[in-house]
């Protein structure tokens, strides 16, 4: 954010509503890059699974347990909303602190979400390789290729 929005947005609004606004723009775009993190590691480990002529096991996916995941969120966050919108004027720090929380909650939701749409499953040589299309925290080892005993897509290259 550049000096003259900081200045705008401190002159249209008073000092703690500028600085609120400001916060969550810099927390929104925060949590937009972590969720985009990890597409170019994506790119090169689809090429490289492209080039290897492997063979992708079938997963079965129960989309109930995503509807129940949907659910659960929309259901907790929707409280902390009510909360927001019906907390007396003395409690006027609970609602901010919910606006990041919201914006965290939603942002882990869509991980999961992609995560659970785009795993694959290939078989290369009588190894496991793991592939999922998670756009956050590369840095981070896979939880289900840690359970297999694989590393992090090293049996890739």
């Amino acid at each position: 954010m550049s000096v003259g929005g900081v200045a705008y947005f401190i002159y249209a609004y008073s000092l703690g509503s500028a600085v609120l606004l400001i916060s969550l723009a810099v927390n929104a775009a925060v949590v937009s890059m972590q969720l985009t993190d990890g597409r170019d590691k994506y790119l090169e480990l689809k090429e490289k699974v492209r080039h290897l002529g492997v063979e992708e096991i079938a997963v079965q996916r129960k989309f109930s347990r995503l509807a129940i995941d949907v659910l659960l969120t929309l259901l907790v966050t929707a409280g902390m909303v009510v909360a927001m919108i019906y907390l007396p004027e003395e409690q006027s720090v609970l609602p901010v602190i919910n606006l990041f929380l919201l914006l965290s909650i939603y942002a882990n939701l869509l991980e999961r979400m992609i995560t659970f749409l785009t795993t694959k499953v290939y078989f290369v040589q009588q190894r496991l390789v793991i592939e999922a299309l998670q756009l956050y925290k590369k840095s981070q080892p896979n939880p289900l290729a840690l359970c297999l005993g694989i590393s992090n897509y090293s049996q890739l290259g």
